[in-house]
């Protein structure tokens, strides 16, 4: 074990303590040995030996982040070698870096054979499938197995059949059986719910119900009964809505035939009447006859003037056309007389250019000459600008050199003042650490006043409620004073109204109940008062009690909470005054005042005032770090412009002899530049100008060229214009002849006449066309269908008169309100039957069901009751379960007990049921073969306890064992129980242990009971060693 509970380094060897069958785990309680246990079932299972002891708070607290807990277990089962170790969740310092992080659990299983390794896991799963695999055993059962805890088998002894069933529960995990009580119990509760329901609707249904002459006593009567009345109701209700039925058929056949006589006749009157009317509009529409021939003769005209339109808008247009190429053929004249205009313009402009076209030439010549001579001017500019550039150059330069001496200087001053400052730092540190020492000693002072204050605050609420408990005292006082003189006087009545009794009983001779005397000469005539039961003055009696409890307990709070508060204002002074004489020796105060407030007050303006110099003290640290950072840069930027200044003396020089240079080269240029330009601008104005005029010639020969052959193409083009407009103009007079002589013949042979107006009036009026004749499809329309309705009329009436309505209408309304009244009553006796019906239907479909549960819950209740253990044996299934697994661990338990108690003792479970449940079933008797009879397990002695106790555990370990697959334990411990044996049970136990043969097991007791550790010399000592650690080693081996 590595840094594992209190073990730093140990490693303990079992197999030393093998040649002994009793061996002793002995040390201090909390030394530490328990945790060896929990060491061996986290190597095994990576938990520890129960729930709550979770492995990674077992690791040392005096481990550092540098040494992991770490646990290796060795041990060997059917000749195989394991070994195995593991590591919990852990904090430790990181691998890489600085800082700590936290490390999973990991594990290693190391498999041997034969001392040859044949196998590692390293992933923490399969390591616990296999450790599954090789014990056959869960954490659980191998904790129940290697470790019993005697003193808990010793009170299993004497545990009621309950509290033995919650243990026996966890170790044969018989829990499924009481989960299935549970879900028969609520599978019945669920029954019994819904047979309640049905019950409950059915008594609501039957609330429901409209009774027609029903018995009285209906709603008393039971469900059967109330099921058959309706039954007998509904066929009764049948029978009459049939009846009505037919009522309400033949009822409705007479108004039908009543009704259509009524619109038959209806129908008869509105023929005769529509008939009148269609003659009186046969009359007015025959009247209208002349005036739509008139409007036909309009509609004929229209129409041969709406055909000849056409012609006409082509007559129109072919005059507008001969209007247009007038106009055209006019224009085009016009426009050749000024292109010639234009023409001749042009042709004279072209001769007075071909007269300067060798004045043009001579320029040109010029222009070539002096471009050759420009590449000197541009050479000699060129070098001009580069000398004012360089004595530019050498100007900067000589004032960088300047400035950079100057800012030298600056910067020697400044790093000498810095020096000067810089060295006042050391007063500073020891000026902050002289001010953080007084904020923690004013802190400390101030965290002392705060938790005077809060016991001041309590000794207040306590003040507080001593006064309110001593209002309530009184008040108590008081209501049992009250208490008192009613008891008191109820028992005077009482006693009153017993003499007065005792009074009249008296007779002369007959001793008195009081005084015994025979002789009564004055008897006592009392008036009785009001009687007084048993049952008041029990009651009286009883509130004066918890009246006297109220009181005595006020009291004993108060005296209580008085004393308590007396000794709290006592220390509470105390602390007060040594806090101000700390404080005044500490901070060196002459007065400080005797209130707490105040006191706090000062610490705060004291703090405060601290905390402004410390504050300052710090601005000035943080200025004189600020000034050490300045003075490095300071030296820095000395040094840059030391090897700046270097730098710019070399470019003087430099700059000074390339001016000189370029200036040499510009006087000899100067010497071979013509003498009639004095600079280059002079020489490109001149050159511009020639340009300008060889340009502005040029342009005006081409543009007078373009626009010549322009105004050529221009006058072709509008003589030929000129020919086409002609020729259309003919077209265009020809088709207005035409048109004109086509248009005048059709007048002539409409009208007679060659006159155009009457044909140009008629086309005016040629958009009413189509509504004038939509005017004579009307008439002639309505012409017909009065005619047709006439006819019609006539031959649906023929010899019909008319009839008187009111009479027929009213035979048929009566008939209507009586069909009416019928269908309602009909309806609504129809719809109670129904209603009926339906909830009939409801109550008997319910009842069915609540009779077929009744059955069902039944057998399921008495099922519930038999696994619930509420029958007559008061015996569950879960625990009948529990009872025979306890048979067979009493059973390999005697085979145990036989021997530890030489045949004198055997375990028997109890046959009779206890008076409750609670003491049925697991009840264990012990049979002495000394007095021939079964004893109760609380008549035996400590010794005899302890040995029935651990026959008891080495028996449930086997047979777990056994559950488990057969696996073979060598080692069992047992731990508790020892400490509470005397000594004589001490010595039965010791014996009983001793008794167990070395070849089977070997037994390991967990105690520090000093007995032991002088009777059994083979011993795993484990000793306190100092700052939470703790050392194992083995004693007496051998």
């Amino acid at each position: 074990m590595e840094n594992f509970g209190p073990y730093e380094n140990e490693t303990i060897d079992f197999t030393e303590l093998n040649k002994s069958s009793v061996f002793l785990i002995s040390g201090n309680t909390g030394s530490g040995k328990t945790t060896i246990f929990d060491a061996i079932t986290f190597a095994l299972y990576g938990q520890g030996i129960t729930d709550d002891r979770n492995p990674a708070l077992l690791r040392s607290d005096f481990a550092d982040f540098d040494s992991p807990t770490k646990v290796d277990l060795t041990f060997e089962h059917q000749g195989i070698t394991y070994q195995i170790s593991r590591e919990p969740v852990q904090v430790l310092n990181k691998k890489r870096g600085t800082g700590q992080k936290e490390y999973g659990a990991k594990g290693k299983l190391d498999i041997f054979e034969n001392g040859k390794k044949v196998d590692e896991i390293t992933k923490l799963a399969k390591i616990g499938t296999k450790i599954d695999d090789i014990l056959q055993l869960d954490r659980k059962q191998f904790v129940q197995i290697v470790l019993l805890p005697q003193g808990d088998f010793q009170e299993f002894l004497a545990a009621s059949s309950d509290q033995k069933e919650k243990l026996l529960r966890n170790i044969f995990h018989t829990s499924l059986y009481r989960k299935w009580g549970d879900v028969l119990n609520d599978k019945l509760k669920q029954k019994v719910r819904d047979s309640t329901g049905w019950q409950d609707s059915i008594k609501q249904n039957l609330s429901a119900i409209t009774w027609i002459d029903a018995p009285e006593n209906i709603a008393y009567q039971n469900t059967e009964s109330q099921i058959e009345a309706l039954k007998q109701q509904q066929a009764t209700s049948n029978k009459a809505l049939k009846q009505l039925d037919a009522q309400v058929k033949q009822l409705n056949k007479k108004y039908d035939t009543k009704n259509q006589q009524l619109v038959a006749h209806q129908e008869t009157n509105k023929q005769i009447d529509a008939l009148e009317t269609a003659k009186k509009r046969q009359a007015e529409l025959q009247a209208d006859k002349p005036k739509f021939d008139q409007l036909e003769k309009q509609l004929t005209d229209l129409s041969w003037a709406k055909d000849l339109k056409p012609k006409h808008d082509q007559f129109q247009q072919s005059q507008a056309d001969v209007k247009q190429y007038q106009a055209e053929i006019q224009s085009v004249k016009e426009q050749l007389a000024g292109a010639a205009s234009e023409q001749k313009g042009l042709t004279e402009t072209q001769h007075k250019l071909d007269d300067q076209k060798d004045h043009q030439n001579q320029m040109s010549d010029e222009t070539a000459v002096l471009a050759k001579q420009r590449e000197s001017f541009e050479k000699r500019d060129q070098l001009k600008q580069q000398i004012a550039a360089s004595k530019q150059h050498v100007s900067q330069l000589i004032y960088q050199v300047s400035d950079n001496k100057e800012q030298s200087k600056k910067l020697s001053d400044e790093l000498a003042k810095l020096e000067k400052e810089l060295n006042n730092q050391s007063n500073l540190t020891e000026q902050l650490s002289s001010a953080n020492q007084k904020s923690q000693t004013v802190n400390n002072f101030a965290e002392k006043i705060t938790a005077l204050i809060a016991s001041d605050q309590k000794n207040h609420q306590l003040k507080s409620k001593i006064a309110s408990d001593t209002d309530s005292l009184k008040d108590a006082t008081s209501k049992r004073q009250k208490c008192q003189d009613e008891a008191d006087n109820l028992n005077n009545i009482r006693i009153q109204n017993e003499i007065s009794k005792l009074v009249e009983q008296l007779k002369p001779g007959t001793p008195c109940p009081v005084c015994g005397g025979t002789d009564h000469p004055a008897p006592a005539h009392l008036s009785p008062e009001k009687n007084v039961t048993d049952a008041q003055l029990k009651t009286a009696n009883s509130m004066l009690n918890k009246a006297i409890t109220s009181e005595s307990t006020y009291k004993s709070e108060v005296q209580t909470n008085q004393k308590r508060l007396d000794e709290q204002v006592k220390a509470y002074d105390q602390q007060f005054k040594k806090l101000i004489a700390d404080i005044e020796a500490d901070l060196k105060l002459q007065s400080v005042s005797s209130d707490l407030n105040e006191v706090a007050k000062q610490l705060n303006a004291i703090q405060e005032d601290n905390n402004k110099t410390i504050n300052g003290i710090n601005s000035q640290i943080a200025h004189l770090k600020a000034q050490s950072k300045k003075k490095v840069s300071v030296q820095n930027g000395l040094s840059k412009l030391s090897d700046q200044l270097e730098s710019l003396n070399q470019s003087l020089s430099d700059a000074s002899g390339d001016l000189s240079a370029k200036t040499g080269a510009l006087n000899e240029l100067e010497r071979g530049l013509p003498s009639e330009f004095t600079n280059l601008e002079a020489l490109d104005n001149h050159l511009a100008e020639l340009k300008n005029a060889i340009d502005v010639y040029t342009k005006n020969v081409k543009q007078n060229n373009e626009a010549l052959s322009n105004v050529k193409t221009h006058i072709g083009s509008l003589k030929g214009k000129q020919q086409s407009l002609a020729s259309e103009l003919d077209k265009s007079e020809e088709s207005v002849n035409k048109f004109q002589l086509e248009i005048t013949d059709a007048v002539r042979d409409k009208f007679g006449d060659e006159d155009w107006r009457p044909f140009e009036i008629l086309l005016q009026s040629l958009d009413n066309i189509q509504d004038l004749q939509h005017q004579l499809d009307d008439y002639n329309d309505s012409i017909k269908q009065v005619v047709n309705d006439v006819d019609h009329f006539k031959k649906e009436i023929g010899d019909k008169q008319k009839v008187d309505l009111e009479k027929e209408q009213a035979v048929v309304n009566d008939l209507s309100n009586q069909l009416d009244e019928l269908r309602k009553k009909y309806s609504h006796e129809h719809e109670q039957f129904a209603v009926n019906k339906n909830t009939l239907e409801n109550i008997v479909k319910n009842y069915k069901k609540v009779k077929t549960q009744a059955e069902e819950i039944n057998q399921l209740q008495q099922l519930v009751d038999s696994i619930n253990g509420k029958g007559a044996n008061k015996l569950g299934l879960e625990r009948y379960v529990l009872r025979a697994e306890l048979a067979e661990i009493l059973q390999v338990a005697n085979q145990h007990l036989k021997k530890l108690s030489s045949g004198r003792y055997l375990l028997r479970l109890h046959k009779e049921p206890g008076s409750y449940q609670k003491n049925t079933g697991l009840e264990i008797d012990v049979f002495d073969g000394d007095v021939g009879e079964n004893r109760n397990v609380h008549t035996l002695s400590g010794g005899e306890s302890f040995i029935v106790a651990l026959s008891l555990a080495l028996a449930l370990g086997e047979v777990i064992q056994n559950e488990a697959g057969g696996i073979s334990i060598d080692t069992l411990f047992v731990d508790e129980g020892f400490g509470t044996l005397d000594q004589d049970s001490l010595s039965t136990a010791m014996a009983a242990l001793e008794s167990i043969e070395s070849n089977d097991r070997t037994i390991g007791i967990i105690s520090h009971v000093q007995m032991l550790q002088q009777s059994i010399p083979c011993q795993l000592r484990v000793k306190a060693v100092g700052q939470g650690k703790s050392h194992a080693k083995v004693l007496n081996v051998g």
